[in-house]
């Protein structure tokens, strides 16, 4: 079962200081009192930036014009991927990556979780995909497919090798929560969440943790569409 590996796929919090004034006793009535300045510009206010209850603090359906005032940038080389830092970041995840188009916004979010020390079979990186498929699975719910499929036979006799085998995509590693299996459907229009093992070399890949939204399609349909005004 083919595990999309491409390398998408978000933090600031609202912070808000408080300045307490303390009450003073028993000052001397010719101390000196010092007074605000009303000629000095007031500061002006914090920008709000917006925070929504979904993945790191984003959600599907989220304008690009939101998405600039988080920080994210549209990638040089993929049109219509945004990369940068999400108001919620997950500890140990560095890159944040959305697709979102003019008329849908947000369709897809997507991280990814660098493991840098892989032995040869992927026990490490299979590790941690377990440990994300868990996690996931607390907010969730438990999965409605796991994935572990091995295409060819070499490597199915010789499991040594079975970083080589994904970095070639003979190699699958997933869990996949799917709202139309699931007996509680995802929240908040999602459509499904993939937590995938994908390999760099044969001694380091990463996580990527995936989440689609049902309006993914129509993305797709105005890429389509701004490709074909081309032609």
């Amino acid at each position: 079962m083919p595990v999309n590996s491409i390398k998408f796929i978000v933090g600031a919090a609202l912070i808000f200081v408080v300045v307490g004034c303390q009450k003073q006793e028993g000052k001397p009535s010719g101390a000196t009192q010092h007074v605000a300045d009303s000629s000095a510009p007031a500061p002006k206010p914090a920008q709000n930036k917006p925070v929504r209850n979904g993945p790191f603090g984003l959600a599907g359906g989220m304008s690009i014009a939101e998405l600039s005032q988080l920080g994210f940038k549209e990638s040089e080389t993929s049109p219509n991927v945004f990369v940068g830092k999400p108001p919620k970041p997950l500890d140990g995840i560095t890159d944040y990556s959305v697709f979102a188009t003019p008329t849908a916004g947000v369709c897809r979010i997507r991280a990814n979780h660098d493991v840098d020390l892989v032995n040869d079979s992927g026990d490490q990186l299979r590790t941690k995909v377990d440990q994300y498929a868990e996690l996931m699975s607390v907010k969730y719910g438990k999965y409605s497919t796991k994935v572990n499929y091995t295409g060819r036979e070499v490597y199915r006799n010789n499991p040594q090798f079975w970083m080589m085998a994904l970095k070639e995509e003979s190699v699958f590693y997933a869990y996949d929560w799917s709202t139309k299996k699931l007996e509680t459907p995802l929240p908040d229009k999602m459509a499904n969440i993939e937590v995938a093992a994908n390999a760099i070399s044969t001694s380091k890949g990463y996580v990527s943790i995936q989440y689609t939204y049902d309006n993914f399609e129509v993305c797709r349909e105005e890429m389509k569409k701004k490709s074909a005004t081309n032609l």
